[in-house]
C-alpha cells in the first residue's frame, strides 16, 4: 500500500492538473462546452448521463466533448 504521504502527493497533483484544465477550459470553450467538459472530466459523468440530463442525443455530447478536448489541448 502507498504511504499516506504518497497518497496525499498524488491527490495534490491531480487537483493541480484539474485546476490547470479548468483554467484552460474557461479561456477557450463556449459556456455549453465548458459545462459538458467539466461534467465529464471533473465530475466523472458518462456521455450518456450528460445527454440524458440535457435531453439530447448521445452523439451531440460526444461531438461537443471531442471539440472541447481539441481546443483545450491547443
Amino acid at each position: 500500500n502507498p504511504s499516506p504521504a504518497a497518497v496525499a502527493a498524488e491527490r495534490d497533483e491531480r487537483e493541480s492538473q484539474l485546476k490547470t484544465l479548468d483554467a484552460a477550459a474557461d479561456e477557450v470553450l463556449t459556456p455549453k462546452e465548458r459545462e459538458r467538459y467539466k461534467f465529464h472530466y471533473r465530475d466523472g459523468l458518462t456521455q450518456q448521463e450528460i445527454a440524458d440530463r440535457e435531453g439530447v442525443h448521445y452523439s451531440v455530447i460526444s461531438k461537443s466533448l471531442k471539440s472541447a478536448s481539441e481546443k483545450v489541448k491547443k
